[in-house]
Formats: C-alpha cells, structure tokens, sequence
C-alpha cells in the first residue's frame, strides 16, 4: 500500500513538472506577441496559468516587465500590463515611475494616454492633478481637454478631482466671462464644493449688479432661507428696488428671511418708517404702525421715539373720534368700546402731554357722568334702573383702576350705591346671598346700616318677617333710631298673625285623615314648626316625633287608599333607604303590591321595585327582624346553612338562628328567601315586558353574585340599580383587593358583576374587568377593522394598533382568551390578505402584530413569511416588480421562515435570475444581497444556493458563445474553459481598451458567481 501511494505521488509530481515547464513555454509566447504589438493575445497566455503557477508568473513579470515599459512598442506593454497591476502592486508602481519619467521629461501625450487609462489609481490621480497644474497644460490645454482628463474622476465624486475643476472654472465667474455656459457644472458640485457655492453666489451677485437678476430670484428666495449668501443677494437688490421707490416688491424679497436676518430687519423699518411719514388716512397708518412693531430692536433711538410719538397721535386722533357720539345723554353700556381704547392708550410706554391730558380728562367725565345718571334714576325711584347704571359703572371702575387712581376711588362708591339700588328695586332669592356676603366685606358701618335697613323694610313687604326681624336685631346694635324702632314692632305683629294661622292650620289638620293637608303641613313643616316653636318654646324636642308621626300617618292612608306607587316613591325617596332594615322591608312589600298592580308604564319606578325587593331578600337582616317581630316561630328554630343573602358583621343573631342543617323543626331560610324570589317571579314572568325581566335577571345575578363573594361583610349591599355611587366603589375596591383571583378562574362573573360599574368613575373599576372587556370588544370588533383596512388603510392601521397593542395584558391575565383572539387574527389575515399583490399596510400590520402583539409567534411569522413570499412571486410575475426587488422581499420571508421549502426554492430561483442579471448588467444591485444571504444560510441550504449560482453561470456561459468576439476570449480563456480557438486572434488587434475595460468588467461579475459554486 505504502509503495502505490509513493508512485502515485512521483506521478503526479512528474505531470506537474511536464505542464510547469509548458506554461513557461506559453510565457515565451506571450513575449513575443508583445514583441508583435499584440498585447491582448498575450494577457491572455499569461493568465492562462498564471494563479496555477504564481512564482513562475511573477518571475517572468519581474524579469521582462519593467523593461518592456522602455521598448519601443510601449503602448503595447502598457495595455498588457496595466490589467495585471491590481493582482501584482510592483506593475502599479511601475506605471507610477514611469508616468513620472513621462512627466519629467515633459513627454505630455503618451503622459496622458497612460493616465486615461487607468484614472482611479492613486498614483494617476496625483500626477494627473499636478500636470493640469502646470503653466504648460494651462496654457495649451483647452478647457475641454481639462474636463476629458478630469472625467472620470469627476464621475467618480473624486474630492480632489471637484476642487481641481471648481479651480479651473473660477476665472471665468471671476472676471465675468462665459460665467452662464459653466453655471450648469457650478451647480452640480456646489453641494460638495464650497469654493462651487461661493462662485455660484459670485455669479448672482455679478447679475445683480447687471440689473440681470430676474431670472434666479424665485431660487434665491428658497435659498435665503438657509444661506446669508443668498439673503446678502437679495438685500442688496430689494435695497436698490427701495431706491427706486418699488418698496412692495422690496418687502416680497426680504420677506423669506427677514425673521432671522438684521439688515433685512432694518431694510424692512425704513420701507415703514417711510410709510409712516407720508401716511395720513388713520386706518392706514395703523396698519403701518402695526407693522413698525415686528422688529423694535433694529430702531435707532430716534427711530423709537418718532414711532412712540406716532402711536401716541394715532391714539389720541382715535379716542377723540369716537368721544364725539358719546353725550351726557348717551347710555351707560355705549361706553363700553371706548374705555377698552382709554386703556390701550393708557398702557402705551410713550405719551404725549395731550394724550395725558385727554385721558385724564375723559376717565374723570366717565366717573362723573356715571355717577349723576345713577343718582337721577334713584330720585325717580327707578331703583332697578340705577342698580343696572352703577354695576356697569364699578366694572368699568374696575377695568380703568390700574392705570387710573381716580377710577380705583370710585369703585367702593358704585358698589355701595348697586347694592342699596338693588335690594329697593327687588331682591331675588339668588341675590340674597350676595347681600350678606357684601355686608361681611364692608367695613362702613353707615354704609351697612343702610344697607341692612333697606334689606328689612323689603323682606317685610314680602311677609318674610323672619329675615326682616334678623337684619332688624343688628341694626338696634348700631342705632335706636326711631325709624328702626317701628319697622320692628310692624314686624313682630305681622308675625304672630301669621304664626297664629299657621298653629290653627296645624291643629285641624294633625288629627284629621285628610291626605291631602297631611302632605302639604308635612311638606311646610319647616314653617309650622316655627309656629309651634313660637307659642310653645318648652316643646321643641317634640318637633321631630310629631314630624315622624305625621309622615307614617301619610304612609297609613296611602297604603289604605291602595295608593302603591306614591307610597313606594315615598319610602324609597331618600337614595339610603337600604340601610335601614324596617325602611328596606317596608319598600319591598310595597314594592310587590306595586308590581301585582301591573301597571308597568312607569319604568324607572319598576326598575327601582324590582331592585328593592332583591335587595330585601337578600338582605338577611330583614328576614332575622321577620321572626322577631312574630310568635308563630317561637317552637321552632331556622337554619341559615344554605341562606341566600349576606349579613353585616356587627348584625346580632338572634338566639333561634343557627347554622346546622335543616330538618322539619329547624327550617331552612334559604328555602324561605327562594320561595319568596319565586313568588315574584312567578308573578312577573307572563307580564313584565322583556326588556324588564333581563333587567331582573342581570341585578338579581349581580346581588347573587356580591353575597356570595361577601357573604359577612362590613358593606352594606344592594341590588346595582339602587346602591348608592359610594357603596359601589367601596364593592369594586374590595374585589380588587381581594377577588380578583375569583374572575380570573371564573371569567363569565365579570359580565355578571358589572352592573356595579355603571354608577362609578372609570378610575374604580379593576383593570383585570378592563382587560376582560377589551379582549370581548376586540375580538367582536376584530372583522370590522380588517374591513376597513380595504377602505381607509392608514386609518385603520392607527386604530389596529391602538386597539391590539393592549391584547399583550390578555394573555397574562386570560391566556384562553389570548389564544382564541389569535385564532380570530389568523382566521381575518387568511380571508383579508391579498397574496398577489404587497400591500405596505398589510406588512405594517403583520410586523405589529408578530412583534408587539403576538409577540413572535410562529405561527404569525409563517403567515407574514407566505404572504410576503407569494407576493414577490405574484408581482415579478406580473412584471410590476424588478428581479432584485423580488429577491430583496424573498429574502424578507426567507428571515421569517428559513425551514420553508417552498420560500427556499423560490428564493433559489430567484437568485439564479438575479446572478444572471448581475453578469450582464452594470446593475450589481442585487449581488450584495445574495452574498449576504450566502454566508448566513446553512450549509443544506447553500448547496441549493449554489447549483442555482452555477445554472446562472452555465446559461451565461451558453448566450456568450456566440457574443464579440473580444468577450468571447475573455470569458473562454480567464474563467477556464478549453474551447479557446485562437482563430479569433486576428480581431483583437484591433479592439480599443474601452470595449476590453467592458469585458473585463463582465469578466470579473462571472468570476464572483463562478466562485461561489467552485
């Protein structure tokens, strides 16, 4: 064994040999094709075993290469060796020592062929930029030429190669010559040339000075909002259109920039000022200090005070304008608009000694006139009138106090005289309070007596001698004046009429049966019991008993007449009833009486029987005081083993009651609390309308529901519809604090407990009852949003995001509930997306939901992954979309879902057109892509990846086979294959660099594939 592996070996080393001594042969006949000027002949036989043999490649390089650069056929060398110069640095630097030489000896022609061909080599790039810098080059060189060597770096965005260029062209913008023929390549590099900006800013500068600037001004403007350049541009020629009286079209120029630019300010106020001094219509000039006003800080001082002073006219011209209409005789309210102009006039920072003047004087004849029209109509006993003229006389004493003292000193004057007016003129119950309040406030004591004085003398014209006789008592503090005397005794009289026909009223009614007087002595009570408290002082502790024993003789003869209703919304009257156990029991027996009556027209009232009557069945206090108040039970004991209701803590039990179970001498209460449900519903199953009977079912579920949860409890419960707004927080606390577990594991008692909800702010309800709702309402509302993505898509996917992004609590909280919405999602996505055609919405919605509310669901992802890969598919197809846009969405569905092997194989497909595009194309858009999902695919994968690579390649290889000829050699000779004919010679010494460059270029896009599957 070990000797055949030693005669393989020599084998092998000896076919090694014969073909290593072969490709030096090919070398020599590379030189001498050289030699015969036909360097693309030669390329090729180097190359043909040049990576095979590198030493032997590099030798002969380094051997004849450089000298050839000296023969005499150096364009020939030239073209052999410059495409070997990016695989072997020292050709590079060969053509960089013997550009030099070229350039040295100022050998200029071959200096330039040789730069032209290979212009993106760092040692072109320097040579090139020092000999365009040369005098020579300046001087022979048209700037064309200039331009035809710079190209290609230009192309290429090359910095160096811009600069050069600007440089090149600044003299013509400099002295103004052809500046318009080169304005076009100032403004392609501008962007990355500052000297470009500043000779394009020098060339709209020169045509501004030419009056020549018409043309640029709509540009200039857009860039005066950034550049001072631009705005030093249009300054300069809205300045010398002010010059020529155009200021209108001043001011449009300017206007882009004026904000941010202070000579543009001061441009701006002297067009204004100007304005100022030769307006003289008010309204105009207004205008024109309106205006003044932007920019203050770019006055002078002198400027500032003209405007002042301006102001201060205008003013002054206005307020003695609209003085004139008003007269002694004018009303009060007409005034209105001119104080509002006194005080912006009063505010300005600059007065003149007239406007001082007219304002003094007119505030003071405001006051004045005020005050004299007031004290008229109080002569004329207009009381009213003069009440309305010094209130609106103290408001505008109150808007004018602040600039004027005189004002402020007037302000308690009318306050005074509104008041006394008012209560002589009538005195509503709303102002009553007000009266009070001012007399608490005013230190005058004169002023208060007479106030005081005029509130008792009206309260007694309206028989409301009570109030008239507590004003009276403080007055007899302040002064025995005779007056005062008398109005008290006048009152005291009056009084004692009427408390002797209130106690005469009283005593023929309290005994009676008559309903009707019962009612109205109960609801008047506060007025007869001041009657009895008047004549009989010692028995005012009795008010309350006989207040509580005429309102249970109402209930008597209401109950007696059959009167169900009445007496029903008289029991329940006050919103805690409930808490009272004889009040409770009382309401729901009238309650029943109420409901047997069928008279059902009253909704709210059987809404409110009905929860009654739950509330005292399951209110197990009621039933304790039941057989408390009756013997027939005294034999016999009660269980409350399965009761129905709840029972307060601090409830005693009676000594009957137990918890043991029930048999025939120890009775079962809950069976009592169900046969009295039963008895009412029995009753009200073949009559309430069914609208009432859900509602008996959701508040009896409810109430169920809290007794169960709280059945001893510190709460006092009741059905949702009458539980007062407290109580049903205090519910809601508890369960957050100590039931939540309970809805968790029982989800249908959140729907059941929720009408306890319904007379609450938001901020009480558990987030657990929030979450359980939004999942229900999201889940209902789930095809309608993926309805309107079709109609409105940006809308609906705010609204989609708005509503799922919550679901994330779901699925902690309620994870079934989470998988059944996932469910729904699937179920829309399937019947809604449109698998041939990308919509971005739809993307937008699938990444929201996979990432934010599903939170990576494989599932989800598969879907996204399908829908985006038969889309592509779909859109190629159909030729909407290009090969490499439909490779990039391939490969967003291969992330989605790389085990696909449908995504796989399409993706593979894919590749192969877009490899076979990259090969012909200058278009390499869509190599960088491939590469990168090249080398994150596994290994299985990039087989696949490969074969699609080499069919690409192969199929290339097929359509070239009969392509130029030039093409055909490259591709043949550099990439391998054998079927090189050299028949085809002759031809390439006549084909130019530009279209081998090009072949070279598809050479290498062959190679990449080529190595990908090799």
């Amino acid at each position: 064994m070990y000797l055949i592996v030693i005669v393989l070996i020599l084998a092998l080393a000896g076919g090694y040999s014969a073909y290593y001594n072969n490709y030096g042969t090919v070398l020599k006949k590379a030189k001498k094709r050289l030699e015969q000027g036909q360097p693309q002949i030669a390329l090729k036989l180097f190359k043909s075993g040049y990576k095979q043999y590198p030493i032997i490649a590099e030798k002969f390089l380094q051997q004849d290469g450089q000298a050839l650069l000296q023969s005499e056929n150096k364009q020939a060398a030239i073209d052999f060796l410059l495409p070997l110069a990016e695989d072997y640095p020292f050709v590079a630097i060969w053509f960089a020592e013997h550009a030099a030489q070229l350039f040295a000896k100022k050998e200029f022609i071959p200096f330039r062929h040789l730069i032209l061909s290979a212009p993106e080599a760092d040692w072109s790039k320097k040579l090139l930029f020092k000999y365009i810098e040369l005098p020579e080059a300046q001087s022979k060189l048209k700037i064309s030429d200039k331009k035809q060597l710079l190209q290609p770096l230009l192309d290429q965005k090359e910095a160096n190669a811009i600069r050069l260029w600007i440089l090149l062209l600044a003299p013509f913008f400099e002295q103004d010559k052809k500046a318009e023929q080169y304005l076009p390549e100032i403004r392609t590099y501008k962007a990355q040339s500052a000297k470009a900006q500043q000779l394009f800013y020098l060339f709209l500068s020169n045509r501004q000075k030419k009056r020549e600037l018409a043309p640029y001004l709509s540009e200039l403007q857009q860039l005066a909002k950034e550049s001072t350049s631009a705005q030093e541009i249009i300054l300069a020629e809205a300045k010398t259109l002010f010059e020529r009286k155009n200021e209108a079209t001043a001011l449009t120029l300017i206007q882009p920039f004026w904000e941010k630019s202070a000579d543009a300010q001061r441009l701006y106020n002297r067009i204004y000022l100007k304005k100022m001094r030769a307006e003289k219509k008010p309204q105009a000039l207004a205008q024109v200090l309106q205006a003044l006003e932007r920019f203050p800080s770019q006055l002078t001082s002198q400027e500032k005070r003209e405007l002042q002073t301006a102001l201060a006219n205008l003013q002054l011209q206005q307020l003695e304008y609209s003085f004139k209409p008003l007269r002694k005789k004018a009303n009060l309210n007409d005034w209105a608009s001119f104080v509002q102009q006194l005080l912006a006039a009063a505010k300005l920072s600059y007065k003149t000694t007239a406007l001082e003047a007219f304002l003094q004087e007119k505030v003071n004849y405001l006051l004045q006139f005020s005050l004299e029209e007031g004290q008229s109509a109080e002569k004329a006993k207009q009381y009213k009138q003069a009440a309305a003229i010094y209130k609106k006389a103290a408001d505008y004493a109150r808007q004018l106090k602040d600039k004027f003292s005189q004002a402020r000193s007037h302000i308690g004057q009318f306050d005074f005289r509104y008041v006394l007016t008012a209560i002589y003129g009538d005195i509503p119950s709303s102002r009553i309070q007000y009266y009070n309040y001012y007399l608490e406030r005013h230190t005058d004591k004169k002023e208060v007596a007479a106030i005081r004085y005029a509130l008792a003398f009206q309260l007694a014209q309206k028989k409301e001698f009570k109030a008239a006789l507590e004003q009276i008592n403080w007055l007899e503090t302040y002064s025995r004046n005779p007056q005062i005397i008398e109005l008290k005794r006048y009152c005291l009289q009056q009084k004692q009429k009427t408390m002797l026909k209130l106690l005469a009223a009283y005593n023929a009614t309290i005994y009676e049966s008559n309903l009707r007087k019962l009612k109205i002595l109960d609801e008047n009570w506060s007025t007869f019991s001041e009657a009895l408290s008047f004549f009989y002082p010692e028995r005012e502790e009795e008010l309350e008993e006989i207040k509580e024993y005429i309102g249970d003789r109402i209930k008597g003869l209401l109950l007696k007449n059959q009167s169900y209703a009445e007496l029903f919304d008289l029991l329940t009257k006050d919103k805690d009833f409930y808490y009272d156990s004889p009040s409770l029991k009382l309401a729901a027996v009238t309650a029943f009486r109420l409901l047997v009556t069928g008279d059902y027209s009253q909704t709210q009232r059987i809404k409110k029987a009905l929860a009654s009557w739950l509330t005292a069945i399951y209110t197990n206090e009621v039933i304790f005081d039941s057989l408390e108040d009756t013997e027939w039970d005294d034999d016999y004991s009660f269980s409350v083993h399965s009761i129905l209701g709840y029972s307060f803590l601090e409830l005693p039990i009676p000594e009957n009651i137990n918890s043991r179970a029930p048999n025939e001498q120890n009775i079962d209460l809950g069976q009592v609390q169900q046969r009295l449900l039963k008895k009412l519903e029995d009753l009200i199953n073949n009559q309430l309308p069914a609208d009432l009977l859900a509602f008996y079912e959701k508040e009896k579920a409810a109430l169920a529901l809290a007794c169960k949860l709280f059945k001893e409890s510190d709460m006092v419960l009741a059905s949702p519809y009458i539980m007062k707004s407290k109580s049903a927080e205090n519910i809601l606390l508890e369960i957050s604090l100590s039931q939540l577990n309970h809805f968790k594991q029982n989800t249908e008692d959140i729907d059941i407990i929720l009408p306890y909800s319904q007379t609450v702010s938001e901020q009480y309800i558990p987030d657990l009852f929030k979450t359980f709702h939004l999942a229900q309402k999201t889940e209902k509302n789930l095809h309608l949003l993926f309805d309107q993505l079709k109609r409105q898509p940006q809308l609906a996917l705010r609204q989609a995001k708005l509503q799922l992004k919550s679901l994330r609590a779901i699925k902690r909280e309620f994870p079934q509930h989470y998988q059944r919405l996932k469910i729904s999602c699937i179920q829309q996505l399937n019947e809604h997306l449109d698998h041939k055609t990308r919509e971005p919405h739809h993307v937008q919605l699938l990444d929201f939901l996979r990432t934010t509310v599903f939170e990576h669901d494989q599932e989800l992802q598969q879907i996204q992954a399908d829908y985006i890969c038969n889309a592509a598919i779909a859109e190629y197809n159909a030729d909407k979309i290009k090969p490499t846009q439909s490779l990039n969405h391939m490969i967003e569905a291969y992330d989605l879902d790389p085990s696909s092997n449908r995504i796989q194989n399409n993706l593979a497909t894919i590749v192969e057109i877009v490899a076979r595009q990259h090969a012909f194309s200058a278009d390499t858009s869509g190599w960088g892509s491939i590469k990168s999902l090249y080398k994150k695919a596994p290994y299985n994968y990039k087989v696949q990846l490969q074969k699609a690579l080499k069919t690409a390649y192969n199929d290339c290889y097929e359509i070239l086979e009969n392509s130029d000829p030039v093409l055909h050699y490259l591709i043949f000779s550099q990439l391998g294959h054998n079927e090189y004919s050299f028949s085809i010679s002759h031809k390439l010494d006549s084909i130019g660099h530009t279209l081998n460059h090009g072949g070279q270029g598809m050479v290498r896009r062959l190679q990449e594939i080529k190595d990908y599957f090799s």
